[in-house]
């Protein structure tokens, strides 16, 4: 600064010194100085550094491709960042707004409960159109809370960064299984030839193996069934009194081709002599297109029409046998018409246990082998909606104490069944009490009279695997005449 005073002083007397000019000059003549020396140790600095770095990382390597990406997006989120401060005062007027809406549909909700409160207190004098408007009303007001306290969400993560983003990211709930919502899953159509054609060989082949037995293929109300009266032994009366007077039994048959399945172990009833009836159940038989949603029966229709099967041919009770869906009809029996039951006998039961999941989940959601009879049958779009749109899985779960009172009930269950939760329902019946739960392989006489209830379980069988059986099912009709003939006794006595 001496030189310049120098200078200014010796200039004093010239007269085309102009200081103000000068200094500027020189000022931007620092100021560049400056900015290259900053430039120089910039460069300097970087070059020092990209030496420090490529002596520790290998250019070009995994580790140096993952620290530019991350320094590139650290970059951009500082970037970021700094734009939202430009926007900080429109967000904050947002937000004003949110808040302040949110507060007015808080204040209405609070008022559409309160007026709910005083309508349901006096709800005899509330016309039902004007308590659903009022409940359409609350939920208006709470999908608009969710919206705004979402919108609020969204835009407190963009404000605040990727970290706070990713850890306040909202998750969308796992979708859960509800099939009678569900759209029918799985439905396949097959030529009206191959309905024709499997028709006339369950059907068809049906009813003449059944005639030839001595079967009457009879109608009760909307559905049909087959009646046998049994057979006469030797010394016994052939009056129609005396054959009313003996227990008839009461098959009623699983998902599947219909009673044609089940023959051998029709055949195996009928030795027994008992009258036999053998109710269609048309909306769980595979390959009926004529079927519709009509044709499926109430719990009080079934129950209706089974009884007054029973009465037409004289009989006041019978011994009910059923076997899968089969068993939702007893179940029904039950509930609604326990008079008529002289004995019960659950196989692969459904009824027990429905509230878990498996079976409806096995049915809906799982698909068998494509080709296999299984896999026809459960695709059949009449099956698919009985199950899915039909099933009323709360009348059709059975619990003990629904069972008729001092009246004999076995029940089998299949170890691998993957439909009906066996395990469960084995724990269930200990919890229970029931004291009589054997294997079948070592259940006999003695096992099947303990009551009132005894359990058997078939070790290492699926669903349905015993209609391969010939000896099994013989078991099974044995087993069901122990206890139609113990609730003969228990009624004489």
């Amino acid at each position: 600064y001496n030189n310049i005073y120098e200078q200014y002083r010796q200039r004093l007397g010239e007269t085309d010194f102009h200081p103000v000019q000068e200094l500027k000059n020189y000022v931007a003549e620092k100021r560049q100085q400056i900015y290259k020396a900053e430039e120089h140790a910039m460069a300097k600095a970087s070059h020092m550094y990209e030496n420090t770095y490529f002596t520790f990382i290998e250019q070009g390597s995994n580790v140096d491709k993952q620290l530019t990406a991350f320094s590139h997006a650290t970059q951009t989120q500082i970037m970021e960042s700094w734009n939202s401060v430009f926007n900080i005062k429109e967000r904050v007027e947002t937000a004003t707004f949110l808040a302040s809406r949110r507060k007015m549909l808080q204040q209405q909700l609070r008022g559409y409960r309160a007026l709910l409160d005083r309508m349901r207190a006096m709800s005899t004098a509330i016309p039902t159109k004007q308590m659903a408007d009022l409940m359409r009303k609350i939920t208006q007001c709470n999908e608009s809370i969710e919206l705004i306290e979402g919108s609020a969400m969204n835009a407190f993560s963009k404000a605040t960064g990727f970290a706070t983003h990713m850890l306040l990211e909202k998750k969308e709930p796992c979708r859960y299984a509800k099939y009678s919502s569900d759209p029918l899953y799985g439905v396949q159509s097959y030529p009206l030839m191959f309905h024709l054609l499997i028709l006339a060989l369950t059907d068809g082949g049906l009813r003449l193996l059944m005639k030839r037995r001595g079967f009457q293929r009879l109608n009760m109300g909307p559905i049909s069934y087959y009646y046998h009266p049994g057979h006469i032994t030797p010394g016994e009366c052939s009056s129609d009194d005396k054959e009313t007077e003996k227990t008839p039994f009461v098959f009623c048959h699983g998902i599947g081709i219909g009673l044609i399945t089940y023959l051998p172990l029709i055949d195996c009833l009928l030795e027994h002599g008992r009258p036999l009836f053998l109710p269609e159940i048309p909306y769980i038989t595979g390959f009926r297109p004529w079927q519709s949603s009509t044709s499926i029966l109430t719990p009080a229709a079934v129950s209706g029409v089974l009884t007054a099967m029973l009465a037409s041919h004289g009989h006041l009770r019978g011994s009910f046998l059923g076997h899968s869906f089969g068993t939702s009809w007893l179940s029904y029996m039950c509930k609604y018409a326990a008079h008529s039951i002289a004995a019960v006998m659950f196989i692969d039961p459904i009824c027990f246990c429905l509230h878990y999941p498996k079976t409806t989940k096995a049915f809906v959601y799982h698909r068998a082998d494509p080709g296999s009879i299984s896999y026809m049958i459960r695709t059949d779009v009449m099956i698919n909606w009985t199950m899915q749109r039909c099933f009323p899985w709360s009348q059709i779960l059975l619990f003990t104490e629904q069972l008729p009172k001092d009246i004999p009930c076995a029940v089998i269950l299949s170890e691998k069944d993957k439909l009906v939760p066996s395990v469960k329902v084995e724990s269930y019946f200990r919890s229970k009490g029931v004291a009589s739960i054997k294997d079948f392989d070592v259940a006999n006489e003695i096992h099947f009279r303990k009551g009132p209830i005894n359990v058997t379980v078939l070790r290492g069988e699926g669903h349905g695997d015993w209609v391969n059986c010939t000896p099994k099912m013989q078991r099974f009709a044995d087993a069901a005449e122990i206890i139609t003939s113990q609730s003969e006794v228990i009624k004489i006595q």
